[in-house]
């Protein structure tokens, strides 16, 4: 299995290919999410009850913790529980960060 490691965290947040949404309730999700490609996900237990925006979120939530919060839901319960999702994040992560260009 491929891993999705934090520098492609990083990387997706200040590209714009990971996002934090609103929910839409046509993925399964509300609340505040994560959004990779077409696909959304929780990564905080507290912000799927619809109270706080994504954008009021963003605006206070330390950048530090947002990565740990992402990267530790994807590798510790998506990797786990969800391996095809985790596949397709990766790929997509992968080709739009331009990683599968500058292999050796």
């Amino acid at each position: 299995m491929h891993t999705i490691t934090k520098e492609m965290v990083i990387e997706g947040l200040e590209k714009n290919v990971i996002k934090i949404v609103d929910g839409d309730l046509d993925h399964g999700c509300s609340g505040v999410v994560c959004q990779i490609g077409d696909n959304q996900f929780y990564y905080n237990p507290y912000l799927d009850d619809g109270e706080v925006t994504a954008e009021s979120y963003l605006k206070v939530i330390d950048k530090e913790i947002l990565v740990h919060e992402i990267f530790t839901q994807l590798d510790r319960e998506m990797r786990i529980e969800f391996p095809e999702e985790y596949e397709y994040y990766y790929f997509y992560l992968d080709e739009a960060l331009g990683y599968a260009y500058n292999r050796n």
